[in-house]
């Protein structure tokens, strides 16, 4: 982890990883980590939401290589009103 940098993104506003839940696990072999936020009272609407994952070198996780760079993950939800 100390080479991937993330940004979380609601509404045009950082989210710093420290206000999620980071909880990391083993899954068959594999190291995990994933970061969970819970988030009520959503106006009705759409609503943007990215997160930006950067590697800063070029990573192997053991089974893969993964080259330096960035890739952004854009969600839409919707609330109903």
């Amino acid at each position: 982890m100390e080479n991937i940098s993330l940004e979380f993104n609601l509404r045009d506003e950082i989210i710093p990883a420290e206000d999620f839940l980071k909880l990391d696990y083993e899954n068959d072999g594999p190291f995990c980590r994933v970061f969970v936020g819970a988030l009520d009272n959503w106006p009705a609407g759409e609503h943007h939401l990215s997160t930006t994952v950067t590697f800063e070198n070029p990573i192997n996780d053991g089974s893969a290589d993964y080259p330096a760079g960035t890739q952004v993950f854009d969600y839409s939800v919707y609330v109903k009103p």
